[in-house]
């Protein structure tokens, strides 16, 4: 997910959709959809593992966060590897 606010967005109006972009965050967390988050080369990127049961649902949940409007998303469904060091 990266986000790029318009120049003429306020520093107040970036910061209030900042918080409640993470209140939005933290009650998915809490349902278990949003399982991690990690900051990717800047401040604007953010790589994220979601859980759901199809594709469909994630698309869903992203648009509800308050930040969608501003965000390029893309979805890369993930699933077991037969070597993951995790399962063993």
């Amino acid at each position: 997910m990266k986000v790029n606010f318009p120049d003429d967005l306020s520093d107040g109006d970036r910061l209030e959709l900042r918080q409640q972009e993470a209140i939005k965050a933290s009650a998915l967390a809490k349902e278990g959809v949003l399982l991690r988050l990690w900051r990717a080369d800047s401040n604007t990127t953010t790589w994220g593992i979601w859980q759901a049961d199809k594709a469909s649902t994630i698309e869903e949940v992203l648009v509800s966060l308050p930040l969608h409007r501003y965000m390029n998303t893309e979805i890369h469904q993930l699933t077991e590897h037969p070597n993951d060091p995790a399962e063993k």
